[in-house]
């Protein structure tokens, strides 16, 4: 259910983009920049703390971007650096279950447990699209 989530929010972010209020070649730039933030914290996290709190942290700094999204929406200065938060959340959440499906379950079926997981986040990920237009 978290890699469907996490594969859910983060693809839902990524289709949002066009709509968020700002100039998109620099959303894009910030979006870049966000996710190379996310994949070095995301694989530090679950290295030093573990997957729960990796967990927890993303989506602590993905909750508060995307509440402070709602509130400062107004404002198109700050939306690149709220956007930032969230998607630097969602992509540590969507990172650590990548990273840790392979910590999860024993070596023989990792394979199995990796791909019936991504099969059930990229059916999950196909409605994304259309709830962003929405």
């Amino acid at each position: 259910m978290l890699y469907a989530e996490a594969s859910f929010n983060f693809f839902l972010l990524t289709f949002y983009l066009k709509y968020f209020p700002g100039n998109i070649f620099s959303n894009s730039a910030f979006y870049a920049c966000s996710d190379v933030i996310a994949f070095i914290f995301a694989g530090v996290f679950v290295h030093y703390t573990g997957t729960r709190t990796s967990l927890l942290t993303g989506s602590g700094i993905a909750i508060s971007g995307g509440v402070a999204y709602l509130l400062m929406s107004q404002n198109v200065e700050l939306v690149p650096i709220v956007i930032c938060m969230a998607r630097i959340g969602q992509t540590m959440i969507f990172n650590t279950m990548i990273i840790s499906i392979g910590r999860l379950f024993p070596t023989l079926y990792v394979s199995t447990a990796y791909g019936l997981v991504n099969f059930c986040g990229h059916l999950a990920a196909c409605f994304s699209p259309f709830l962003a237009e929405i």
